[in-house]
């Protein structure tokens, strides 16, 4: 029940939630017959059972059915018999990458895919699929994209793509070096305990010498984004699964060449809770100037067949949370997106 609930949360997952909703109301108002609504990555499938609770007074609630499909066979379990007397709920045990459900090929309306990408980068960006060995960081993309392309497969010609997910430094400025100096003796602890355990790629910095207490650190922008990422696992119960995975994979510029190659148009909003920002703010200062927390999660409404409006020149839209860059073809330009401070639950301990 607290699951379910944690989907309404607005500084948590009802963000995907909000434009779910009413992205499913308004084909159900509209459709002749049914509405598809899939999760890959689905787990227990909360999300479907809060969206399924949200539209059962719905007077067309009949024409509403939902999917969930998963890798995890145990999960697939436990969600058949969580849903066991809910008919409208159907679930699949399956691989992204080396399944296919072709009877399910352009039947949903709309796919949910959330914190989902970034386990495909981490298990297939290894070569021996062992989750202590370091990530091949562009196959690990390969297999990103592979899954991009099998998704779209499964939507129908007008469907809808909800991605949520981590979000890596832009490319420009990954390797910055910037100043961070930790505010208490535990923070220090658990960027120490992250650099020596992470495993997905080695992390690199230098203590300040000038430093005496030594609580400063020089590190790389994409690697003080790992850091703040992670450091609330370290010293739990959690970190020994924790320190395989990497949150980051993909740019937002990396996301949005793979979305529109295939034919998204996309309403994008890259963002940071505002209740990690608030946490981060107690632990560490970030000393370089004109540098503060980076966007950590990376959230796109992806359309077939349609547009948004306004739109930029690449079809990418301007959010009215924040200003986005746009794709053309001659390469990236654009500014640098407005941090919307909205949240999630998924990087917090």
């Amino acid at each position: 029940k607290a699951m379910i609930e944690s989907c309404g949360i607005k500084d948590g997952k009802g963000r995907l939630i909000d434009k779910v909703i009413p992205a499913i109301d308004e084909k159900l108002t509209s459709a002749q017959s049914s509405v598809a609504v899939g999760s890959i990555g689905s787990g227990e499938s909360v999300d479907l059972l809060y969206i399924d609770n949200q539209f059962k007074q719905h007077s067309d609630y009949s024409k509403l059915k939902l999917a969930g499909l998963d890798i995890n066979s145990q999960i697939v379990d436990r969600a058949k018999q969580i849903n066991r007397n809910n008919p409208s709920v159907n679930f699949y045990l399956f691989d992204l990458i080396k399944d296919d459900l072709p009877e399910l090929y352009g039947s949903f309306d709309i796919l949910i895919v959330q914190n989902m990408l970034h386990e495909v980068f981490n298990f297939y960006g290894r070569p021996n699929n062992d989750p202590e060995e370091k990530i091949d960081i562009a196959l690990g993309k390969a297999y990103v994209e592979k899954a991009l392309v099998k998704i779209k497969k499964y939507l129908k010609p007008d469907g809808t793509l909800m991605l949520y997910d981590g979000l890596e430094v832009s490319g420009g400025l990954s390797n910055n070096k910037i100043k961070i100096r930790f505010n208490n003796v535990d923070t220090k602890e658990r960027f120490e305990i992250f650099a020596a355990d992470f495993i997905p790629r080695e992390i690199n910095y230098e203590f300040d010498e000038n430093d005496k207490s030594g609580m400063t650190v020089f590190i790389s922008h994409g690697d003080m984004l790992r850091f703040l990422s992670m450091y609330l696992y370290a010293k739990s119960d959690r970190w020994q699964i924790e320190r395989q995975e990497s949150f980051q994979y993909y740019t937002k510029e990396e996301f949005y060449q793979s979305l529109e190659k295939l034919g998204f148009n996309l309403s994008v909003q890259t963002f940071t809770p505002q209740r990690q920002i608030d946490r981060w703010s107690q632990d560490v200062d970030i000393l370089t100037e004109g540098v503060n927390f980076p966007d950590v999660i990376f959230f796109a409404e992806a359309k077939l067949g349609s547009r948004f409006s306004p739109i930029g020149r690449s079809g990418v839209m301007v959010d009215e949370l924040g200003s986005l860059e746009f794709i053309h073809q001659d390469g990236w330009s654009g500014s640098d997106s407005t941090a919307t401070l909205l949240g999630i639950d998924d990087f917090e301990s």
